[in-house]
């Protein structure tokens, strides 16, 4: 497993819980659905763990669990928020490691310049309000096998490991199907062809969809994954832009 020292950076959102289950295709029937006293697993967990919140809120008998990978930062390993583009060309937060960088990164949400070590503080703090927030680096899920009913990973490790480590994008679906129960789900966005997606003005959405919906059939096929397969098409509100939520069922 790569040490959370040697990653240059985080892509970091703190989306409202009605945002999440848009990206996932999760409606309040499905959370309500699910058996009592539920586990729930949000890998990569925003800034404050508003997933986490808003299951808690709809039902209160759930365990809700966040894996952030940033609590596990020494006193040397400061990020910095700063504002850039994703492979779509629209704004979205990241964490940059400030070893090589300078402090003072604007806040992505405020436009005022933030302290990295306060930073890191904040994101403790909010940890602490809502507990169960594991440190935890994928594609390793620090849980017991057969944990969880629910799993959903949106911008998250999902994205990071296509994009940067797709060897271990596998290795990551293996350790999803060995903590979720029998019966239980996992819902990633983006389901994408990183490669593809990258070469958008010579792809168009038809092909782009297609083919990232082979590539996740023929990547899980080769795991010998039992998972039942659904895509979802998601579309930006402003853009029209699609691309897949996958949902796995065990």
């Amino acid at each position: 497993m790569e040490k959370i020292s040697n990653i240059p950076e985080f892509l970091v959102t703190n989306r409202k819980f009605i945002d999440i289950c848009k990206l996932v295709n999760l409606k309040n029937k499905n959370i309500i659905e699910l058996p009592e006293h539920a586990n729930v697993l949000e890998v990569g967990s925003g800034l404050t763990q508003e997933f986490a919140r808003g299951i808690k809120s709809l039902r209160p008998d759930i365990q809700a669990f966040s894996i952030d990978p940033t609590l596990a930062l020494g006193e040397d390993d400061l990020f910095d928020a700063k504002i850039t583009k994703n492979f779509w060309r629209r704004p979205t937060s990241v964490l940059y490691s400030n070893k090589n960088l300078n402090s003072g990164y604007p806040d992505y949400e405020k436009g005022k310049n933030i302290d990295p070590l306060k930073l890191k503080k904040y994101r403790i703090k909010e940890a602490n309000k809502t507990g169960n927030t594991v440190a935890s680096l994928v594609p390793e899920i620090a849980f017991q096998d057969n944990s969880f009913d629910l799993l959903i990973d949106v911008y998250g490790p999902g994205m990071y490991l296509q994009v940067n480590s797709p060897e271990e994008f596998g290795k990551y679906l293996e350790e999803i199907y060995r903590v979720l129960r029998p019966g239980g789900e996992a819902r990633i966005f983006p389901a994408v062809d990183f490669k593809l997606a990258q070469m958008e003005d010579l792809i168009n959405e038809n092909e782009l969809l297609d083919k990232s919906k082979n590539y996740f059939e023929l990547l899980i096929k080769e795991r010998n994954l039992n998972f039942q397969i659904e895509f979802v098409i998601i579309r930006d509100s402003k853009t029209q832009e699609g691309v897949y939520t996958i949902i796995l069922k065990k």
